[in-house]
C-alpha cells in the first residue's frame, strides 16, 4: 500500500472512498461585524461499504454538533491534517444517509476560503465585499466537506445576509425571505454535480451590466458600485463572454449546461480569475476596462482571460480531473483553447503571433530548469498544489496542446475532444482518458507520442544539418538531446531521454524561389531522412532546411553556423509568419545561452532581422525574451557599458518608431492595427524610458504635462499610457513620482492603477535627470525608496495581491533597483511572508524579484537569507537559485563577448558576411 508523503516527509491521508456526497445543503449566517460566520448542513451520503466513522475535510471551523441519520454522533477534529472524524454508534451501510451539521468559522482576510475584501467610496468611508476562493483545498474553510475533487456533489446554497446586501451564487436566485433582524435569506437553485472547489458566493453592494448570449444565456458582469456601469468597464469582458460560450458550445457539441453566467470582479483577488461554475470571479484589472479608451493589451488580456476561465465551464467543471496531478488537463487545455476562441471572435487580434512568446517561449524557458517539473506530476498533498499552478501546467501544457493539435489535424482533434467531454461529463477523468479518445477519432498512437512529453521534465534541441544532394534527393540529419543551460551541462547527462517529435521540415533553394516542406515524426536519438526536392541544386550549400517551420513545436532547433546566418540574412525573401519568426529568433538566443554560438554573432545579427519589421510578437522576443533577460541582465549586473546598449537599443528601434508615428501626432491611433499599436507602445519603452532618446523623452514629457494640465487628455491613448507614464518617471522631475501617487490613489480605474504600478518601478535612476545641491546618491535612492515604501505601506492603497506587481517593477530596471527593492523585502520579511504564505503569490515575489541576481555577492546572500526564512514555495527557490547560478555563469562566459559586439554594433554597422 503507497502511503502518500508531502514534500516535508509528512504523512498526508486521502479521504476514504467508502462514503461519497450526493447532495449538500447549506445555509451560511455571515457577521460583518465580528467577521464571522454560523452555519448548518445537511448532506446525503452514499456508502459503499459498512462505516463506523465518517471523514470530511474542515480547516478553522467548529462543529458545534452532528447528527447521523437524526442520531448525534461524537465529533473528532484532527486539525494538523485537516480532516473532521465522525465516530458512528455502530457500523452502518445504509444509503444514502443524511449527516447534519452546526459549525462556525472566521471569514479571512488572505484572499483565499471564505473571505473580505475592503474597498473605500467617497470621503474614505469603508465598506466590505464577502467573496470566496476555493480552489484548490479550500472549500474546507467555510463548510465541512469532502474537498477532493473526485468527490462531485450537488450544492443547495442558502445565504442569510443584511438586508442592505445582496448575494449571489453558482445558481439562480430561488428565493428571497426576509428574515428578523434586518436580514434576507437567498435561497439558490441546486448546483450540477461538481466539485467542491468550484462552490462560489458573494455577498456585498453590487451593480452589473447584463446582455443574452445567442443561446439566450443570461450572462452579467458585477462589480461593487461606481465601477462596471461607468465608461463601458464592463463591456469589454460581455462582449467577450457572450461571443465564447457559443463558440464553446458549438465546438465541443455540448451546450452551456447552466442558466446563467455571472462574472464578478473583487478588488481583492490572489489570482487573475477563477472558473467557478456560473460565478466566475476576477480581478478587477482582468475584468474591467473602459470600452472606449482602453489599451489594445487590456483588450487582449480580458479577451483571452475570459475566454479562458469559459472554456474551463467544460475543461475543469463538465469534467474534472481525479486528483491535482492531473491539473494540467484543465489548465493546459484551457490556455490553448483560450486562443483558439478568440482567434475566432476576434480575428483582428492575430493572436496566435502572441501564443509564441505568452505561452511556448515562457515554457521553454522555465521548462529548461533543472528544477524544473513534469506536466503530470505526483502531488500528495494539497500544500503543494499551488507550486503547479505554474507555466508548466499552464504555458507547457497548452503548448503541448498546440503540438497535437498542428498533427491530429482540427477535424480528429475536435472529434475526439467532443468523445472525451459526452463520455466523462459530470464526473472524473485522467490525462490517459483525453489520449484514448483523441486516438480513437484519429486512428494515431496518441498516447506513445504525449507520455515522454509530460511525464518527463525538458525538452529537446533538435540539430538539423544537410548532409548531401544527388540529383533531387537531398539527405537531412536530425539529432535530438536534451537542451541545457550552462548551469545544469555538468549535471547527471539526460541524453538517453527521448522525445517523439512531430515536426514540419522546410526546404528551401537558395535563392529562396522554391521550396517544399515534409512532415516527420522524429522518433529516434538520431536519424538520416532523404526528401524529394522540386529542383536539382549543383551542392548542399545551394539547399536550407527549416525545422518547425509551423512553429508548433515545443523545442529548440539547432543549426548549423553556416545555415543560421544563411537564413538571418534572407529571412525578408521567405515569407516566413511572424509566428516562424519569432521560434527561430528565440532559438538564436536559446543556442547563444547554452553555448552552442556566441552571443556577439547573434547580437550582430539582430539588425538585419529586425530591419523593417513590424510584428509586436519578434520585438518582444528580442526586447523582452532576449536582450532584456539575458543582455541586459548581464549589462547592468556586470557593470558593462550602459551608453553602449542604450545606443544599440536606439540604433534597433527607433526606425520603425518613426514610422508608426510617435511623434507629433503623426498617425492617428485609430489608424493603426491592434499589433501596431502594441509595438508602437514597446517600442517607446525601449527607446524612451530604457535608452533615453532625447526626442522621445522629449515627446513623452509634451505628452505626459498636457494630459496632466487637461489641456488634451487624448495625446496618451491608452496604448501609450504605461510607456509615456515609464519614460517621465525615468527622465523627468522627481515631482512625478508624488504626483503619479497621487493619481493612483484617486483612480477608480484599475487599468491605470496598473500604468501607474509598472512605471513607478522606473524612479530608481532620476538622479540623473534632476539638478539639486543635494548628495547624489541620495538622490538616487530618494524616489526609488518613496516608491518601494508606497509598495509596501500595509495601510497605503496598494492592495496584497498589487504589491508584487510593484515590487517586482522596481526591481526589473537596473542592479541598483534591484538590490533596493532585495533590501526592502528583507526589512518587511515577516509582514510580507504572513500576507503570502501558502499562496502562489509568494513565488511570484521571489521569482520576479530575484532571479536578476548575478554576481556571487548577491546571490550568497540570497541563499543565506531563505536559509534561516525557509518559504512555503521550495520548488519557486529552487527555481530561482538555478537562474541566479546562470545568470552568473553567463556573466563570466560572455561578459567581453557582449561588450565587443555593443561597441562594434553602435560605431561599424552589423552586416555578417
Amino acid at each position: 500500500m503507497l502511503i502518500p508523503v508531502n514534500m516535508a516527509g509528512e504523512v498526508f491521508q486521502r479521504l476514504p472512498q467508502l462514503c461519497r456526497p450526493l447532495r449538500y445543503a447549506i445555509e451560511l449566517r455571515p457577521c460583518l461585524k465580528t467577521f464571522t460566520f454560523v452555519g448548518k448542513q445537511s448532506v446525503s451520503v452514499d456508502m459503499t461499504e459498512s462505516v463506523s466513522e465518517i471523514v470530511l475535510n474542515a480547516k478553522n471551523l467548529s462543529v458545534n454538533s452532528a447528527k447521523f441519520n437524526g442520531i448525534s454522533v461524537e465529533v473528532v477534529p484532527k486539525p494538523e491534517v485537516e480532516q473532521i472524524h465522525f465516530h458512528l454508534d455502530s457500523p452502518c451501510q445504509a444509503s444514502p444517509a443524511v449527516l447534519d451539521l452546526d459549525f462556525k468559522g472566521h471569514i479571512s482576510d488572505k484572499m483565499v476560503g471564505f473571505y473580505r475584501s475592503v474597498y473605500s467610496i467617497e470621503n474614505e468611508v469603508q465598506k466590505v465585499m464577502l467573496a470566496t476562493h476555493f480552489e484548490p483545498a479550500n472549500a474546507r474553510q467555510a463548510f465541512p466537506c469532502w474537498d477532493e475533487p473526485d468527490f462531485k456533489s450537488v450544492f443547495s446554497i442558502t445565504l442569510v445576509v443584511p438586508k442592505n446586501m445582496s448575494a449571489i451564487s453558482n445558481m439562480p436566485i430561488v428565493s428571497k425571505i426576509e428574515q428578523d433582524g434586518n436580514l434576507v435569506a437567498y435561497m439558490f437553485e441546486n448546483t450540477p454535480k461538481m466539485s467542491s472547489y468550484l462552490v462560489a458566493f458573494a455577498v456585498g453592494e453590487f451593480e452589473y451590466v447584463e446582455a443574452r448570449d445567442s443561446d439566450n444565456v443570461l450572462v452579467r458582469v458585477y462589480s461593487r458600485p461606481g465601477l462596471v456601469s461607468e465608461l463601458g468597464r464592463g463591456e469589454l469582458a460581455l462582449d467577450t463572454a457572450c461571443r465564447s460560450l457559443p463558440f464553446f458550445g458549438d465546438y465541443f457539441g455540448i451546450r452551456y449546461p447552466l442558466p446563467k453566467l455571472d462574472m464578478l470582479a473583487i478588488p481583492d483577488f490572489a489570482g487573475g480569475a477563477m472558473e467557478n461554475w456560473g460565478l466566475v470571479t476576477f480581478r478587477e484589472r482582468t475584468l474591467l476596462a473602459e470600452k472606449e479608451t482602453a489599451s489594445p493589451a487590456s483588450r487582449q488580456s480580458i479577451a483571452l482571460t475570459v475566454s479562458h476561465e469559459l472554456a474551463h465551464m467544460w475543461f475543469g467543471n463538465l469534467v474534472t480531473m481525479h486528483w491535482w496531478t492531473d491539473l494540467w488537463l484543465k489548465e493546459g487545455f484551457a490556455t490553448w483553447i483560450e486562443y483558439f476562441c478568440v482567434n475566432h471572435c476576434f480575428p483582428e487580434m492575430d493572436i496566435w503571433s502572441h501564443f509564441t512568446y505568452g505561452e511556448m517561449a515562457s515554457a521553454l524557458r522555465l521548462d529548461a530548469l533543472e528544477s524544473s517539473h513534469p506536466i503530470e506530476v505526483e502531488v500528495n498533498n494539497p500544500d503543494e498544489i499551488d507550486e503547479i499552478f505554474d507555466t508548466i501546467s499552464y504555458s507547457k501544457g497548452s503548448s503541448l496542446i498546440h503540438m497535437l493539435h498542428a498533427y491530429l489535424g482540427d477535424q480528429a482533434f475536435r472529434a475526439g475532444l467532443c468523445a472525451y467531454l459526452a463520455k466523462h461529463a459530470y464526473g472524473n477523468a485522467c490525462t490517459e482518458d483525453l489520449w484514448d479518445a483523441l486516438a480513437s477519432a484519429s486512428g494515431l498512437a496518441v498516447a506513445e507520442i504525449m507520455r515522454p512529453w509530460t511525464r518527463t521534465a525538458g525538452f529537446p534541441v533538435v540539430f538539423v544539418e544537410p548532409l548531401d544532394v544527388h540529383a533531387n534527393q537531398l539527405r537531412v540529419r536530425l539529432r535530438q538531446t536534451q537542451y541545457r543551460l550552462p548551469s545544469n551541462c555538468t549535471k547527471s547527462s539526460k541524453d538517453s531521454l527521448l522525445w517523439p517529435v512531430p515536426t514540419t521540415l522546410t526546404c528551401y533553394s537558395s535563392d529562396g524561389q522554391h521550396r517544399v516542406a515534409h512532415k516527420h515524426v522524429f522518433r529516434s536519438l538520431e536519424e538520416v531522412l532523404q526528401i524529394t526536392i522540386p529542383w536539382s541544386p549543383s551542392n548542399v550549400s545551394d539547399c536550407l532546411v527549416q525545422l518547425n517551420a509551423d512553429a508548433t513545436g515545443l523545442y529548440h532547433v539547432g543549426y548549423t553556423e553556416d545555415q543560421l546566418y544563411r537564413f538571418a540574412r534572407q529571412l525578408k525573401t521567405l515569407n516566413w509568419s511572424a509566428s516562424a519568426k519569432f521560434a527561430f529568433i528565440n532559438d538564436g538566443f536559446a543556442l547563444a545561452k547554452a553555448g552552442f554560438i556566441r552571443i556577439s554573432d547573434w547580437l550582430t545579427v539582430l539588425p538585419q532581422l529586425l530591419d523593417g519589421e513590424q510584428s509586436y510578437s519578434i520585438w518582444r522576443c528580442v526586447l523582452v525574451d532576449g536582450l532584456a533577460t539575458y543582455v541586459r541582465r548581464l549589462v547592468h549586473e556586470g557593470g558593462l557599458s550602459l551608453p553602449a546598449y542604450h545606443a544599440f537599443l536606439r540604433k534597433l528601434t527607433l526606425p520603425v518608431l518613426h514610422t508608426l508615428g510617435f511623434f507629433h501626432s503623426d498617425k492617428s491611433t485609430t489608424t493603426l492595427s491592434h499589433d501596431a499599436r502594441l509595438l508602437r507602445s514597446l517600442l517607446v519603452i525601449a527607446a524612451g524610458a530604457e535608452a533615453g532618446d532625447e526626442q522621445v523623452v522629449a515627446e513623452a514629457k509634451r505628452r505626459y504635462d498636457a494630459h496632466r494640465s487637461e489641456q488634451d487628455s487624448d495625446l496618451i491613448p491608452g496604448d501609450l499610457r504605461s510607456a509615456v507614464y515609464m519614460t517621465v518617471v525615468r527622465h523627468g522631475s522627481p515631482d512625478i513620482v508624488n504626483q503619479l501617487i497621487e493619481t493612483y490613489t484617486l483612480a477608480k480605474s484599475p487599468e491605470e492603477r496598473s500604468h501607474i504600478l509598472s512605471a513607478l518601478g522606473g524612479a530608481s535612476e532620476m538622479c540623473n535627470h534632476t539638478e539639486t545641491d543635494g548628495d547624489p546618491a541620495a538622490d538616487l535612492i530618494s524616489p526609488l525608496k518613496r516608491v518601494l515604501q508606497f509598495c509596501v505601506d500595509p495601510k497605503g492603497p496598494v492592495r496584497d495581491q498589487d504589491r508584487i506587481h510593484g515590487l517586482q517593477a522596481c526591481a526589473s530596471w537596473s542592479a541598483a533597483a534591484r538590490l533596493a527593492t532585495w533590501e526592502a523585502i528583507k526589512a518587511d520579511w515577516p509582514h510580507l511572508a504572513e500576507i503570502y504564505h501558502g499562496q502562489f503569490l509568494l513565488a511570484f515575489l521571489i521569482k520576479g524579484v530575484l532571479s536578476g541576481f548575478a554576481t556571487k555577492q548577491h546571490i550568497d546572500d540570497v541563499k543565506a537569507f531563505f536559509e534561516c526564512n525557509p518559504v512555503s514555495c521550495p520548488r519557486a527557490l529552487q527555481q530561482v537559485h538555478e537562474t541566479m547560478d546562470t545568470n552568473l555563469i553567463l556573466l563570466e562566459r560572455d561578459r567581453t563577448l557582449i561588450a565587443n559586439a555593443l561597441d562594434q554594433l553602435t560605431q561599424n554597422g552589423s552586416a555578417i558576411s
